[in-house]
C-alpha cells in the first residue's frame, strides 16, 4: 500500500472529483429551461462541494476538525443525491439531458457517500 502524499491520493477524493468533471460536462449539456438552470447551479454547488470538503479536511490532517470536513462532505453528497434524483425522476425535464452520464454520475456519488460513512465511523471510535 502507497503512503498517501496529498488529499489528492485518497480514492474518495479521486470519485468525487470525477463527479466534479462529470457534473459539469452533464450540466453544460443541459437543454435550457429554467428548472434545469436552477437545479444545475445547485448540482454544481453540491456536488463540488464534496471534494473540495475532502480536500480541506484533509488539509486539517486530524482530530475533529478533520472528521468535520468530511462530514461536511457526506453531507453535500446526500444533498447531490437529492438533486440528481429530482432530476432522473422528473417527467417534465425528461430528454433535456444525458441520462447515462446522470446515471454514472448517481452511482459513483453513492460510491462516495459509503466511503465517506465508513471513513467516518472508523475515525469516531
Amino acid at each position: 500500500m502507497e503512503k498517501i502524499k496529498s488529499y489528492k491520493d485518497l480514492v474518495v477524493w479521486q470519485k468525487a472529483h470525477i463527479n466534479s468533471l462529470e457534473i459539469v460536462k452533464l450540466v453544460e449539456g443541459f437543454r435550457w429551461c429554467r428548472s434545469l438552470d436552477v437545479i444545475g447551479k445547485q448540482l454544481i454547488r453540491s456536488i463540488t462541494s464534496v471534494g473540495a470538503n475532502i480536500a480541506e479536511g484533509y488539509g486539517s490532517f486530524q482530530g475533529k476538525e478533520y472528521l468535520t470536513f468530511l462530514v461536511f462532505a457526506l453531507r453535500s453528497a446526500w444533498g447531490s443525491d437529492n438533486w440528481l434524483t429530482l432530476l432522473k425522476d422528473s417527467t417534465t425535464l425528461k430528454g433535456r439531458f444525458n441520462s447515462t452520464l446522470l446515471e454514472s454520475i448517481q452511482s459513483r456519488n453513492m460510491e462516495v457517500t459509503k466511503m465517506l460513512s465508513a471513513i467516518i465511523k472508523k475515525l469516531r471510535k
